[in-house]
């Protein structure tokens, strides 16, 4: 199923206690799709503030590639907060 499904909605699914899961999703694919509307937005001003500034175009692309790769740098750097393993939660019988 994580191919068919992202697997990062799948592990919140895991995780949630019996009657949860939809909360639990829906919060993460509502920050899911807010990082992909910032990431797009925030590459587009790049691209936009360059083009303005008559700027060619791969310095607008580099700016929206730089942006990228410093939110991808975060992301690493925050991913210890991820927990591993086995849960305390137990399916229903």
């Amino acid at each position: 199923m994580g191919i068919a499904f992202a697997t990062i909605p799948l592990a919140a699914m895991r995780v949630s206690a019996a009657g949860e899961e939809g909360e639990k999703l829906s919060a993460v694919l509502l920050l899911d799709m807010l990082g992909v509307a910032t990431g797009a937005g925030l590459g587009g001003a790049a691209i936009a503030m360059t083009a303005a500034l008559g700027a060619p175009l791969r310095t607008g692309l580099a700016g929206a590639f730089a942006l990228a790769i410093a939110a991808a740098a975060l992301l690493i750097a925050i991913t210890s907060r991820i927990p591993s393993g086995q849960t305390d939660v137990r399916p229903e019988p």
